[in-house]
């Protein structure tokens, strides 16, 4: 990211630059410019300034600008710690859903197995229409006597 540039899709950023009671230009310039009203906004009256706790995705997030926002320093270590756990959290899913297919996938796989099993079919042939491991599979026909 280029130095000074701040990400306005994350809501520390975006909060800053259009809910600031400082500067309501901005936020009517943004509503304007996004509901495309039939009377134009020409005021606003920003209650609540204070920073959320928890990450919430709208339709606002989805803006894919960059935009210069203070350079107080601790505003911008707020936003660098808020930007990494956004995208470990990110990252984290990404796992925990890649993670979860490829269980769905054995347990199908050995489902398939049993069913084959039960049926009679040799463990050769068990082995080649699973891909599941010789061991695996006496593992299950095993279990299946019981």
């Amino acid at each position: 990211m280029i130095k000074g540039l701040l990400d306005p899709k994350i809501d520390f950023v975006f909060k800053n630059i259009f809910g600031s009671s400082k500067h309501p230009k901005i936020l009517i310039s943004f509503l304007n410019a996004i509901l495309k009203p039939k009377h134009l906004i020409k005021g606003v009256e920003i209650q609540n300034t204070d920073l959320e706790k928890h990450f919430v995705e709208d339709k606002f997030s989805r803006l894919d600008v960059k935009a210069t926002t203070s350079n107080d320093d601790e505003q911008r270590i707020i936003y660098e710690m808020r930007s990494k756990i956004l995208k470990d959290k990110v990252s984290a899913l990404s796992k925990a859903k890649n993670d979860g297919i490829k269980q769905g996938i054995q347990q199908e796989k050995i489902e398939t197995a049993k069913n084959l099993l039960k049926l009679g079919m040799d463990i050769s042939l068990v082995k080649e229409a699973t891909k599941l491991s010789e061991e695996e599979i006496i593992k299950l026909k095993e279990i299946l006597k019981k």
